[in-house]
Order: structure tokens, then C-alpha cells, then sequence
């Protein structure tokens, strides 16, 4: 396998190419120039013996989680279209792969390097040379990574945070029909900051609620029942209030909701290690133009876009309006639609919705004349956050049925590959100031 894979192209798209070769397409395939290509990328010849030591050694990557499986079955998916390879695709579905620890690969790679800048600080007699490794050693150190979660009102979403959380953190008791929107960050302490509009984003509010009867109405409530003045100040108002009484403030029954920004919750979360946060935003359907505008800008600067819809029900136009408008202005890594409620519907019923919202997606696509390839941009994944919630909470229940840890993958897959870039950069920086460093001890 090593001959493959020495230039380290372990490409999940040239995988399937090669893999959904057989004696029925090689003489097709081996005309084409970008088949020629990836056969020399590969240091292999043009012939059927080299493409299935090819294929071999592809799968015994697949086996040992050197490629993502999924990603492959994508591929081969998408190959269908042009040659019948659904044998190699059942063959592939069945392979057992190793499960790769993502968390633990960054770690060591990033605890390698970590002591390869202090040993470069060590042979340091420049003062800037060893300022510049201390700012590269704090800079890699805070890598973050963010997940926002959208959906429509009653989507599922604090079902769902709380099964990636393992615990019932945004529980009915806690944080019931979550109006604002939240960041959950890891923190010593568990606690909550509260963030009021300020007066310039206030009558931005007011401004564009001139044609909105629900608001209007909303407003008037407002300034019969609070004096605006003690929360919108010049600046934004920040409190910090104990997790218990957050209700008090989220809750979309409770009008101060609306007089609030954003919230901010700190806790020992696991999940929420190595940087991670999470931002759970309100309804698609959120009255409050701007904060509806707040959540498409932290979509913006979003890694992982999380979009939930229950499977029982049809991809609606504010979904489908929404995604399109992701796959077009949005510069996440991985968009996910995540179908809920799982449990209530048959593994057929949930494929038929998947391809329901795929075909939907397309025409909506064709319709605007715009390009129906950014669908492959998606990925489709059914949880039941019920399966998963009962283990974790009450232990009971088939967590694998879950799909929970499927989803799981998906993040960490995700975090890895950005932080392999970080980490690539990283090096980089540290063999830059090594070979200057080389340089000057040979010159002295």
C-alpha cells in the first residue's frame, strides 16, 4: 500500500474512481485524461492488474479508517450515474472500518509541535525569533471551532444538543422555547451572560418593524411592562445570572426575551473541550429582523452548520430557502441537514424522505437557474434524540439506533480537518524560523 500512498494522496473521490473500475468500463475509463492522471498521481501503470492492486490497497485503507467511508460511498453514489459499480458499493457498505480517534491524533500532533517551538526557544539568542515561537505557541493553542444549529421553531434542537451533550443541559426545567440566541462555551464555572441590545441596534429594531404587525404589537407590550431605559443603554448591558433563572430571561414566553441580544452559557461540558462552541439560534421564523440578521452572521463564521428538520413532516420553503441561501453565501466546511425524531418513522419511510428533500432541493435549485451540483455540498444523517437522551439519562435505550454517535463522527471529522490545517501551518511557521535559526549558527 505504501507505493499508493506515498505522496500521501489519499483522495476519497479518486478512491471511488478507481474502485468502481471494472472489465465492463476499463476500456472506457482508460481513454479519458483525467483517468490517465490519476493512475500517474498513483505511480501506477495503465493496466487491470495495477488498477486492482489499486483497488486492494484502497480498501484495506477504508478498513484501517485512512479514508472516510462515507465520503467514499458518497462518490461511488455519484458514479452510478455513469456506470453500474452497485456491487463494489455493496461490498464497500459492508466493510467494517476501524474507528479512527480524531481528538487523539490533533493531541499528539499538536503536543509534537508544541515541543519543537520550546526546544526552538531553547537555541533562541534572538529576543524577536523567540518572541515570534511564543506568539505561534499561543496562537495554535486557540484554534476554535464552531457548530451553529438552525431550524425552524419545535425542530428539535435543544433535544438533539443535549444527546451530543450527553446531559439534559437545555432541558424544559432550564432553558424551555429558547428565543434568543446562545453560545455555549466550555468554562470552569457554570454561569450565564446576558447581552441587551444597545440603543443604536434598538432602533435599528424599531425601524424595521414599522410594517410588522407582531412586532408592533410586541413593542407596545414592552413599554407598558418595562422601562426600557435600566436594559438598553448606550453600550450593550451585560449581567450574569445563575444557569437556575435563566429561564426567566430565554424563554420566548417571557418578553425580556426580546430586549436581549444574545446569551452566553460557560460550563465543564466535555463536548465543549479543545475550543469547541456551540450557537443555537432561534427559529428560521423569529419575528425580530435583527436578530435573525445576528444569526446569519455567526452562520457566516460558522465551521459546521447543523440544519434540523423533523422527518415526519415535508421539507418546508423556509427550510428549503434557507439551505439554498447556505450553499451559496455561507463559507462553512460541512453542511448537515439532520432529520429528528427518527424513531417514529421506518428505515424506508426515513430514505424516501431523504430523497424527497434531495429532489426538492435540485428542482428549487433548477428553478433559480443555479447550479443543482451544490446539492453534493449536503450531507443527510436521521437521528432519534430520544434513543440517545434515555441512555444517557436514564440508561435504557439503544444509543447505536441512536445514529447520535454517527452524527458525533461527523464534528470530530470535521474539527480535525481543520485543525490539520492549523497544525500544517503551524509546521510550516516552526521550519521557517528552524532553517533561519540553521543559518545563523552557521554563520557564526
Amino acid at each position: 500500500m505504501n507505493c499508493i500512498f506515498e505522496q500521501d494522496i489519499i483522495d476519497a473521490q479518486k478512491a471511488a474512481i478507481i474502485l468502481s473500475t471494472n472489465l465492463n468500463n476499463y476500456e472506457r475509463f482508460s481513454v479519458l485524461k483525467e483517468f490517465k492522471k490519476i493512475i500517474k498521481d498513483l505511480n501506477l501503470r495503465l493496466d487491470l492488474y495495477n488498477i486492482q492492486y489499486a483497488q486492494v490497497c484502497f480498501i484495506n485503507a477504508l478498513k484501517l479508517a485512512m479514508i472516510d467511508k462515507n465520503e467514499v460511498l458518497k462518490f461511488l453514489e455519484n458514479l452510478q450515474k455513469i456506470t453500474d459499480n452497485s456491487l463494489m458499493y455493496a461490498f464497500i457498505l459492508g466493510i467494517e472500518s476501524a474507528k479512527k480517534d480524531y481528538k487523539k491524533e490533533i493531541f499528539n500532533a499538536h503536543q509534537n509541535l508544541d515541543l519543537i517551538n520550546q526546544n526552538l526557544q531553547n537555541l533562541c539568542k534572538d529576543g524577536n525569533t523567540k518572541k515570534t515561537l511564543q506568539e505561534s505557541l499561543l496562537k495554535f493553542a486557540q484554534v476554535d471551532f464552531s457548530i451553529a444549529v438552525t431550524g425552524v421553531v419545535n425542530a428539535g434542537k435543544s433535544s438533539m444538543l443535549n444527546a451530543l451533550l450527553k446531559k439534559n443541559f437545555l432541558g424544559v426545567s432550564n432553558v424551555p422555547e429558547t428565543a434568543n440566541l446562545t453560545i455555549l462555551k466550555y468554562g470552569q464555572n457554570q454561569k450565564a451572560k446576558i447581552y441587551f441590545w444597545n440603543q443604536q441596534e434598538w432602533q435599528n429594531i424599531l425601524k424595521s418593524s414599522t410594517n410588522n404587525e407582531d412586532m408592533l404589537n410586541l413593542l407596545k407590550e414592552l413599554k407598558h411592562d418595562f422601562n426600557l431605559d435600566e436594559h438598553i443603554k448606550e453600550e450593550n448591558k451585560i449581567i450574569e445570572v445563575d444557569f437556575d433563572l435563566l429561564k426567566e430571561y430565554t424563554s420566548a414566553k417571557n418578553k425580556i426575551s426580546a430586549l436581549i441580544k444574545q446569551i452566553e452559557i460557560y460550563s465543564l461540558l466535555d463536548f465543549l473541550k479543545d475550543n469547541v462552541y456551540i450557537v443555537d439560534t432561534p427559529g428560521l421564523d423569529d419575528i425580530i429582523i435583527q436578530r435573525e440578521l445576528l444569526t446569519k452572521e455567526y452562520i457566516q463564521k460558522a465551521d459546521f452548520l447543523i440544519h434540523l428538520m423533523n422527518a415526519s413532516q415535508s421539507l418546508s420553503q423556509k427550510d428549503c430557502d434557507f439551505i439554498i441561501e447556505c450553499l451559496l453565501t455561507s463559507r462553512v466546511s460541512k453542511l448537515l441537514i439532520v432529520l429528528t425524531k427518527a424513531d417514529l418513522l421506518s428505515e424506508k419511510d426515513l430514505q424516501e424522505v431523504i430523497a424527497y428533500t434531495k429532489n426538492k432541493l435540485k428542482e428549487s435549485l433548477k428553478a433559480k437557474n443555479l447550479d443543482v451540483n451544490l446539492i453534493l455540498n449536503i450531507e443527510c444523517i436521521c437521528i432519534s434524540s430520544k434513543f440517545a437522551n434515555d441512555f444517557y439519562q436514564k440508561n435504557e435505550g439503544n444509543l447505536e439506533k441512536s445514529n447520535i454517535l454517527s452524527l458525533e463522527n461527523l464534528i470530530h471529522k470535521s474539527l480535525y480537518e481543520k485543525n490539520t490545517i492549523a497544525m500544517q501551518a503551524y509546521k510550516k511557521e516552526l521550519l521557517l524560523i528552524a532553517n533561519l535559526l540553521i543559518q545563523k549558527i552557521d554563520t557564526e
